[in-house]
């Protein structure tokens, strides 16, 4: 083998080329003791490989490959292309390789609609709905309306005090007794966004009721932050199972 490689190497050097000893050429990796070779080995080998010859000469493989035009570095050999050749116009610059396997998953998905995204978005408009029915019960000061918007294992806990069904109801009742000689508007300062959680779906609601007193002709406007978690029972109907108060 050292016989071979010296006398191609003094064939090469007739022909006015610079000679290259053989012990500079790349060596492989050492083996793994488990038969496994690694990306980055291989990579490190290619890359002790590449730039051999005149141009390569005082510096190492990675200064080769990153060097530019104008620096001397040779010329990357094109790829060949796989399949039919892909066009470049729509994309407005140059494709990585295999551009049908890049897009193949997403042809695929497209085929078949999100059904979980789908029926999240169906029960989320469907607990929103829920709250509104709630709000709009109760500035009609329809309370038994209200209430069916209310789970039967609803709780809460204000004021480290715990707030069943029943309890949530007198709120309620104490609430519009207040402002019965009032005329009221009751609606969302903001619009919801709900949220998932763990139990159904959460949505941060800031109650505004606006107040308006005909015996003296004054407004008030209150606000309250209360967090509702919502959940399907099994009716399917969603219902309000917490709305405690947010403390300022």
């Amino acid at each position: 083998m050292q016989r071979l490689l010296d006398r191609l190497a003094g064939e090469a050097g007739g022909q006015g080329e610079p000679t290259e000893s053989h012990w500079e050429l790349p060596i492989l990796p050492p083996p793994d003791p488990e038969g496994r070779l690694s990306s980055t080995d291989l990579l490190g080998w290619w890359f002790r490989g590449r730039g051999r010859g005149p141009r390569a000469q005082g510096r190492g493989g990675w200064d080769d490959y990153f060097a530019s035009e104008e620096d001397g570095a040779p010329e990357e050999v094109p790829e060949p292309e796989v399949g039919p050749p892909a066009s470049r116009e729509d994309e407005g610059g140059d494709l990585p390789p295999f551009p049908e396997a890049r897009d193949a998953g997403l042809a695929v998905s497209s085929l078949f609609p999100d059904l979980e995204e789908q029926l999240a978005d169906e029960h989320a408009q469907a607990a929103v709905d829920c709250l509104y029915e709630l709000i709009h019960a109760f500035g009609r000061r329809d309370v038994d309306a209200a209430m069916q918007w209310i789970s039967e294992a609803y709780h809460a806990l204000e004021d480290d005090q715990e707030i069943d069904r029943l309890t949530f109801r007198h709120g309620l009742e104490a609430g519009l007794e207040g402002l019965k000689k009032a005329e009221i508007s009751v609606s969302l300062a903001q619009a919801p966004e709900p949220l998932s959680h763990p139990e159904g779906i959460l949505i941060d609601a800031q109650v505004q009721i606006e107040v308006f007193h005909p015996e003296d002709d004054s407004r008030d406007s209150l606000v309250e932050r209360r967090i509702a978690v919502l959940v399907r029972e099994a009716d399917n109907q969603w219902r309000i199972r917490s709305f405690g108060k947010v403390p300022r």
